[in-house]
């Protein structure tokens, strides 16, 4: 963990990593080198036993709980331009995700797009987004649906205009390997079918849920 602030840390970045392709984390960190903000407090959670999407980012929300803001990334997806957590935190948005081409823009107001889905390589929340909403599910387990039930129920607290929401340029501010170029995957084909089909129902049962909050799971 690094702390790179002599006061309470504003801006909290968070990163996952996964098995099988350890080396994506030296490239992460040689790019946040070129651009890291003035003052963050970082914290790389190393998912060794593979506990799962959900279980990782929740350590990584816990960790960084006393944050202004809180940036997650996957090990796959960094910032690459000056400024990039200024773009972000001047939105005066709560939640906003790095969507491409793969998603249809619904709607746009302003400086925010509005999706018809979600992408999970990084998300970006504020503080009240924590005390409002909580953690991510930790039942989505190994991969699928986590980010999207997250987001949904930051919706349903009123943080947000629409669940999957980007900003116009976010492009130019980070880059995602899953966007651009085959990458290495921890799970196989057949094991992310398997989790889509089974975290599925959970999801529906999140959306129909009127209960919003969940508190941190071990």
């Amino acid at each position: 963990m690094d702390r790179k602030t002599e006061t309470r840390p504003r801006i909290g970045i968070g990163v996952t990593t996964t098995p099988n392709r350890s080396e994506y984390i030296d490239t992460w960190r040689k790019n946040f080198e070129k651009v890291k903000p003035t003052s963050y407090h970082l914290h790389i959670h190393e998912d060794v036993s593979y506990k799962g999407v959900a279980y990782s980012k929740n350590q990584n929300l816990k960790t960084l709980a006393d944050c202004d803001y809180i940036f997650l990334f996957d090990d796959d997806c960094y910032p690459i331009k000056d400024g990039w957590a200024e773009y972000f935190i001047n939105s005066n948005e709560h939640h906003l995700l790095f969507l491409n081409h793969n998603h249809k823009v619904l709607a746009c107001t302003g400086n925010v797009e509005h999706y018809n889905d979600c992408g999970g390589v990084f998300m970006f929340i504020t503080s009240e987004v924590l005390n409002k909403v909580g953690y991510i599910n930790s039942a989505y387990g190994r991969y699928g649906f986590e980010h999207a039930g997250y987001s949904n129920r930051i919706y349903k607290a009123g943080l947000t205009r629409s669940p999957y929401q980007q900003l116009v340029n976010t492009k130019e501010y980070l880059y995602a390997m899953d966007y651009s170029i085959k990458h290495r995957s921890s799970l196989t084909d057949e094991e992310k079918i398997n989790e889509i089909k089974k975290n599925s129902k959970i999801f529906v049962n999140e959306l129909n849920d009127k209960n919003y909050f969940i508190k941190f799971e071990e």
